[in-house]
């Protein structure tokens, strides 16, 4: 009698470390799942656009940037850039320094807003890099 309720006790004992076991380790893997989740979700700081001039009026740029994916829909394809007196503007020529009216519509370039932008339509240029001037491939190429 003695052994029956000996095994019988042992085999409880050895379901209820498992199922406690089973219960600790379940919460240390949610709770990793959920960090990885959060470092995968958060997106890095976006301080550089690059998008070719489609405007400009005054000390105001307005650019077309990258066509927006799924993962990239909350990114404002059009952005106003205003150029400060402080801004340094970059293009390679002659006419150093180059002054805003250097840069025309249909050229390509990158603003450094020296902090995030990722989701800001409007904001001031650090510095703006000339890249070259936009090209549009005939539609029988498209």
């Amino acid at each position: 009698m003695n052994i029956k309720i000996l095994v019988i006790s042992t085999i409880w004992a050895a379901l209820a470390g498992g199922a406690i076991g089973y219960l600790v380790a379940s919460n240390q893997c949610s709770e990793k799942v959920n960090t990885a989740k959060t470092a995968l979700s958060s997106r890095p700081a976006m301080s550089i656009v690059t998008g070719e001039i489609v405007a400009r009026a005054g000390n105001v740029i307005t650019i077309r940037s990258q066509a927006r994916t799924q993962a990239t829909a909350d990114i404002p394809m059009m952005r106003e850039v205003t150029v400060t007196g402080s801004t340094i503007l970059v293009k390679s020529m002659l006419k150093i320094p180059p002054m805003i009216s250097d840069f025309a519509v249909g050229d390509v370039i990158e603003v450094d807003a020296g902090k995030d932008v990722a989701t800001l339509s409007s904001f001031d240029a650090v510095k703006i890099t000339f890249l070259g001037i936009a090209v549009s491939l005939p539609s029988s190429v498209q």
